[in-house]
């Protein structure tokens, strides 16, 4: 079933999404088609069928055509990237941090406290904060 359709996500979709973003984030402005098909070895048709997907998907706007530049990415394709936060990965960061300062803490109590706070957040928490993230604060 899954040999029916090769994978192009991974081969050709996300690393054009990942080029656009580095270009945009590198220079004001749009994302050049001909610089993406450049640095990725790809070819126009090849281009413009992950151009497609992605907007299909809703992470660009292809609406210029197969040699319009892209304009902009959706904050999902950021998330998509790790440039932007999703629930998940926030909370991640946040046991990584707590667990950080537990180990660079000098007072025996506070790092005990920490190393709390980093166990109960891992072990419980996640999935509970994750889902207030979500619901909360618009994540």
């Amino acid at each position: 079933m899954g040999d029916d359709h090769p994978d192009t996500w991974y081969s050709r979709d996300r690393p054009v999404l990942a080029e656009i973003l580095r270009q945009m984030e590198g220079k004001p402005g749009a994302a050049s088609p001909g610089d993406i098909q450049a640095e990725l070895g790809l070819s126009k048709e090849q281009y413009w069928l992950a151009i497609q997907a992605l907007d299909a998907e809703g992470f660009v706007d292809a609406s210029l055509g197969p040699n319009g530049p892209i304009m902009n990415v959706s904050a999902d394709a950021r998330r998509e990237l790790g440039a932007w936060p999703t629930p998940e990965n926030l909370a991640d960061r946040i046991v990584a941090g707590l667990e950080a300062a537990a180990q660079a803490e000098k007072e025996p109590e506070r790092k005990r406290a920490l190393q709390s706070a980093a166990s109960t957040v891992k072990s419980v928490g996640v999935d509970l904060f994750t889902k207030w993230l979500e619901t909360k604060a618009g994540l």
